[in-house]
C-alpha cells in the first residue's frame, strides 16, 4: 500500500519466525528495491537464490537489479543468468534475456548463440527468430 518501510519491519517479524520463507524474502527484496536499498535486496534475492535454485523469477530480478547503474554490477548479469540455467537448464525466459543482453552490448555472436538456444526449446518465439534473423544479417 506504499509503505515499504513499514512493510519490511513486518517482513523481517515474518523471517523471524519462519526464517527460510522464500515469498516473504521476494517481497522483502522488492521493498528494498522501491526505497532504492539495493545491497539488501540484493542480499534478499541471493538468499531466495539458494533456498530455491530452480526460482526463474528470482535470477531475472536479480539481474534486473544489477542494471542499475549505482549498484556498479551490470557485467554480473550474465554469470547471474547461467547459474540458473545450470539449475534450470534451457529455460526460456533466462535464455532470452542472454540473448537481449548481448545484442544490447553489440555481442553478436553471443545473442546469435543463445537465440539459437531459445528457438531450440521453443521454436515458435517468432520476435526471437526475427531477432535472431537481423542479428545474422550484421555478421
Amino acid at each position: 500500500m506504499g509503505d515499504d518501510e513499514g512493510a519490511i519491519l513486518g517482513y523481517r517479524a515474518s523471517l523471524a519466525l519462519f526464517k527460510n520463507n522464500v515469498l516473504t524474502l521476494g517481497n522483502l527484496a522488492t521493498s528494498y528495491k522501491a526505497l532504492k536499498q539495493y545491497k539488501k535486496a540484493e542480499s534478499a534475492y541471493k538468499m531466495i537464490i539458494e533456498l530455491s535454485p530452480g526460482n526463474v523469477r528470482t535470477y531475472r530480478q536479480l539481474a534486473d537489479l544489477y542494471r542499475i547503474p549505482e549498484l556498479g554490477k551490470q557485467d554480473e548479469i550474465p554469470s547471474v543468468l547461467e547459474k540458473g540455467l545450470v539449475h534450470v537448464p534451457n529455460e526460456p525466459d533466462l535464455l532470452s534475456y542472454l540473448a537481449v543482453y548481448y545484442q544490447e552490448k553489440g555481442n553478436v555472436e553471443k545473442a546469435i548463440s543463445y537465440y539459437e538456444q531459445l528457438l531450440k526449446v521453443a521454436p515458435q518465439n517468432q520476435a526471437a527468430q526475427q531477432e535472431l534473423n537481423k542479428l545474422r544479417l550484421k555478421e
